[in-house]
């Protein structure tokens, strides 16, 4: 099939924003963002993510951090950025009871002494005296999805985020990059730094 002009044009246009997007993150790969005290004896290379933002940018970036493992997580960009703000936030999931709906819902009554006891015929059964109609309320389950912050570089001593894990689970990142009066872009990278458990000093933060 031959494609019409603007077909062609816009699809020209996505292709050189995916080739210019893959290009920008290999020469943010090259610069040396993290100071070298910071990196540790952890390893980065399995990891590590990294992306171009501009400023006023916010971005959210998942990783997955697996049990028995030490890990080192921080965030840093090029000094023209800004100060980056950043959390890290557990996904967690649940199912909460919720009403599904109401049905009407026929019942038999039987026949009780002034007692409320029930009183029963000859061959020992409850005796009945009609019927009635009652609302059922039928339940299901609801699937909820909230998060909590486990981490937040709120003050300049918070450069990094050390955890012990004990349980393999998903990790969601949120950047935030200041505001300037100046629009410009520049490369920032998720660090995700891990060493096997026993080949590291304790780490501050822990997860079970």
């Amino acid at each position: 099939m031959i494609l019409t002009l603007p077909k062609r044009v816009l699809f020209i246009t996505i292709l050189l924003i995916v080739v210019t997007t893959s290009l920008n993150a290999q020469r943010c790969e090259k610069k040396k963002l993290a100071p070298k005290e910071w990196l540790a004896n952890y390893d980065f290379s399995t990891q590590t993510t990294y992306t171009q933002l501009a400023v006023g940018d916010t971005i959210r970036m998942k990783t997955v951090v697996y049990s028995q493992y030490d890990y080192r997580i921080f965030v840093v960009g090029e000094n023209r950025l800004g100060r980056l703000k950043y959390r890290i936030l557990v996904p967690e999931k649940k199912f909460e009871p919720v009403v599904g709906k109401v049905v009407d819902k026929e019942i038999t009554l039987y026949k009780r002494d002034q007692h409320g006891f029930l009183m029963y015929d000859e061959n020992e059964e409850p005796i009945p005296i009609g019927t009635t109609i009652v609302k059922d309320t039928i339940w299901s389950r609801q699937l909820t999805t909230s998060e909590s912050v486990i981490f937040e570089n709120d003050n300049i001593d918070n450069f990094y985020w050390d955890a012990k894990v004990h349980k393999t689970r998903l990790l969601i990142v949120e950047v935030i990059v200041p505001k300037s009066s100046r629009y410009f872009f520049g490369c920032v990278s998720l660090m995700v730094g891990r060493i096997p458990f026993g080949e590291n000093v304790d780490s501050e933060t822990n997860i079970y």
